[in-house]
């Protein structure tokens, strides 16, 4: 990813024109123009209506109940989660320009909330996955365990395990899913998104 990643606009993959605002608004942009690049007329990528959609949703079941800083808090966390699935399902990577700022600026908000913070945990998640990655033949990538650790220093052991346990299921299920209706054999599958929804299951249910 050599584009910078915040302050950057959304663009066309085939003729590179920055997308207009209305571009990215997923009803209008499918409506009027079938999710096509309205300079070159090519299609855009289905992934740009899926982010679009899913940052719209949420947004709205984070805020709905009202804005405070707890709910900002869940939105970044989300937000966070979302933008690192994203980046990990499109380029096998966990953006250090999206997780460490965010990281931090989740620290501040925890800080002013008055939460504890689970340093043991951090630490204790980050030696043992880097562990279980060195002697699995890094089938789980250092990205993966950098994120969790920083999570766990957030949420803590039973939280973290949940998590973990949730995201394996998912990742399981779509596996087992994939080879028996379509055939398709999986010897590495993008982790983040299921961490994603495993943190997002954690919150929610």
């Amino acid at each position: 990813m050599k584009q910078p990643i915040f302050f950057t606009h959304s663009q066309c993959i085939h003729c590179k024109k920055k997308l207009a605002f209305i571009d990215l608004i997923p009803i209008i942009s499918c409506l009027i123009q079938g999710f096509h690049c309205r300079y070159c007329l090519k299609q855009l990528p289905s992934i740009y209506l899926v982010e679009e959609l899913l940052g719209g949703f949420f947004s709205l079941l984070v805020l709905k109940n009202g804005i405070d800083f707890s709910s900002f808090y869940i939105y970044i966390f989300l937000l966070q989660a979302f933008l690192l699935s994203l980046t990990d399902f499109l380029y096998w990577k966990v953006e250090p320009k999206i997780l460490y700022p965010l990281f931090l600026f989740l620290l501040s908000l925890h800080l002013f909330l008055n939460q504890t913070l689970f340093w043991k945990t951090g630490i204790g998640i980050f030696l043992l996955f880097t562990c279980f990655t060195y002697f699995t033949n890094n089938s789980m990538g250092y990205g993966d365990v950098i994120l969790l650790s920083c999570w766990s220093i957030l949420l803590g052991h039973i939280a973290i395990l949940h998590i973990i346990f949730l995201a394996s299921i998912n990742g399981l299920l779509f596996c087992i899913i994939n080879k028996l209706l379509f055939k398709k054999n999986y010897r590495k599958i993008p982790f983040v998104p299921f961490l994603s929804i495993g943190l997002f299951f954690y919150l929610y249910i």
